[in-house]
């Protein structure tokens, strides 16, 4: 083949390669154009971006350039195949932080959170807040004789740090809990203790149900209630097919996390009323979530504004359990759905409150409903977001 042979082969060849590239991508931008927006990624767990609405105003400031390609980024054509695609590349090479997760020891994927990454005014400011609530409830349930304490659960990048990759960066939750030292429960302390055992999940951001015992324990001490010992519960496994938020980022083949309830061998009833619902339920556990991808729903049902929990045991059993006190209210995150099932024989009436949904008072909340305790329980991270 003579040398001009060769350059008409090769010449042909780029042609053919960058006609392919060009209809991959017209079929891609094509199928793209024609599929409906989704509202809701059942992977994620999350709401979807919409297609932002056009204004000059939005286009000037840079607004609508950004919402535009959050946008197109959510609403991509198969979005979680090439999620797992773009993981396993960079697996590949070696990564150990892959969009924003850890791959860590022991089959763990740890959530990063560095110091760079965290508002450090609005964290203060979120302290500043707390610390104001806090006193005030202290204030409004002095009458009753109740307490308002707080329990920020460090995240599993700090109770799990030696899992980590070497150099891993982080934010020191432990740091941070320092300046709330006088009003808070130092959780950190039993859950580093029972760190070698399953108390987060592998592929999700939340404690297991076993570390929300361990954090139930922790409470009891602080409140001065007698808990419960782990022989006091069945522990009954659920799933064994749970893959949660961490790995969705990633969406590479693992293996499932188990979830496991903790049921008292001691039947407790109660009711139950979730947001302005007139129909009680009598079940803490909403068994139609193991059917979804999100699994943790289980434990009350997901997250709702307002929960109501009656316990309507009376007689001998209201006797036996001579510490039960009137009412607690839990201002909460997700981190205590799995927790909030721990208090049922220690209080007549549990009240909690998601601030993200709840749009009323909670100073009047208390006053109205004469709340006895208060406990304000989130994740570290999500209170510096959410509260």
């Amino acid at each position: 083949m003579t040398e001009q042979e060769k350059k008409k082969k090769s010449s042909r060849q780029k042609r053919l390669y960058l006609g392919f590239f060009a209809a991959l991508l017209f079929g891609i931008m094509l199928w793209d154009m024609l599929s409906q927006d989704r509202f809701f990624s059942e992977t994620e767990n999350r709401i979807l971006a919409s297609k932002p609405e056009f204004h000059t105003q939005a286009l000037l400031d840079g607004s609508w350039e950004t919402d535009y390609e959050t946008y197109l980024t959510d609403q991509f054509v198969n979005r979680d195949w090439w999620i797992g695609v773009k993981t396993l590349s960079e697996k590949q090479l070696g990564k150990k932080d892959i969009n924003g997760v850890y791959l860590a020891k022991d089959n763990y994927l740890i959530e990063r959170h560095t110091a760079a990454e965290i508002d450090k005014e609005a964290a203060e400011q979120k302290l500043t807040r707390l610390r104001q609530d806090i006193a005030d409830w202290k204030a409004l349930t002095a009458e009753r004789g109740g307490q308002a304490r707080v329990m920020l659960i460090p995240t599993a990048d700090m109770i799990l740090a030696d899992k980590l990759p070497a150099y891993a960066e982080d934010f020191n939750q432990f740091a941070f809990l320092e300046e709330i030292e006088d009003i808070r429960i130092p959780v950190e302390e039993t859950l580093l203790l029972h760190k070698d055992e399953e108390i987060y999940y592998r592929t999700d951001h939340h404690w297991t149900t076993l570390g929300a015992y361990y954090g139930y324990q922790a409470w009891a001490d602080s409140y001065g209630a007698a808990a419960w010992e782990l022989s006091d519960f069945e522990r009954t496994t659920v799933s064994g097919s749970f893959l949660g938020t961490l790995h969705s980022k990633l969406n590479i083949a693992v293996e499932p996390d188990r979830i496991e309830l903790f049921l008292p061998k001691e039947k407790t009833a109660y009711r139950i009323w979730y947001d302005l619902e007139e129909e009680a339920q009598d079940s803490l556990y909403e068994m139609s979530h193991l059917q979804t991808k999100n699994q943790y729903g289980v434990f009350l049902d997901d997250n709702h504004a307002l929960v109501r929990i009656e316990n309507t045991d009376s007689g001998k059993e209201q006797e036996k359990q001579n510490g039960r006190k009137h009412s607690i209210l839990v201002v909460k995150d997700s981190y205590a759905n799995c927790f909030v099932p721990f208090l049922q024989a220690h209080y007549d009436k549990i009240y909690l409150i998601d601030k993200r949904y709840y749009r009323g008072k909670i100073d009047s909340f208390i006053e109205e409903n004469e709340v006895e305790d208060v406990l304000v329980l989130y994740d570290v991270i999500h209170f510096i977001e959410n509260y």
